[in-house]
């Protein structure tokens, strides 16, 4: 049986350890970044939040948390724009047009990196959630 999420590439910095996962339900792979609060920590440090990294990969993945957290942040940024109204047509086509394109995984949270390649062009949007998934944060990268 073959792994839902796993692991095609390794390769440790000085200070992080940057990680390729392959997701099968998408049959697609998403690069990640591993940070600990202090870089010279062990091996074993980063097997636990690597450990960590791939479970929260699976709530994300396999029980569509993914899609809750890309409609509160569609949500969000609509709402923003256009001063508290949710305009529905401009929601509709943010929430289709996002897409995950990598994360970054630290001891206490994590943060989602979104592109909208046709709506924010080459700016990306930062979502920061606690490991129960929680939106803590949300910026688009000008």
């Amino acid at each position: 049986m073959q792994e839902k999420i796993r692991i095609i590439s390794e390769d440790r910095t000085a200070d992080s350890l940057k990680v390729v996962f392959y997701i099968e339900l998408l049959k697609k792979s998403f690069p990640a970044t591993l940070l600990l609060d202090e870089p010279d920590k062990s091996e074993n440090d980063y097997a636990q939040l690597l450990e960590k990294s791939k479970q929260i990969l699976g709530t994300l993945f396999y029980t569509n948390e993914m899609a809750r957290i890309t409609e509160e942040v569609a949500k969000e940024i609509t709402e923003s724009a256009y001063e508290g109204e949710l305009k529905m047509q401009e929601y509709v086509d943010l929430k289709e047009d996002l897409a995950i394109s990598e994360f970054h995984f630290f001891e206490d949270d994590l943060l989602l990196i979104f592109v909208s390649p046709k709506i924010f062009l080459k700016n990306a949007i930062t979502v920061q959630t606690d490991y129960s998934l929680a939106i803590e944060d949300l910026s688009i990268d000008m």
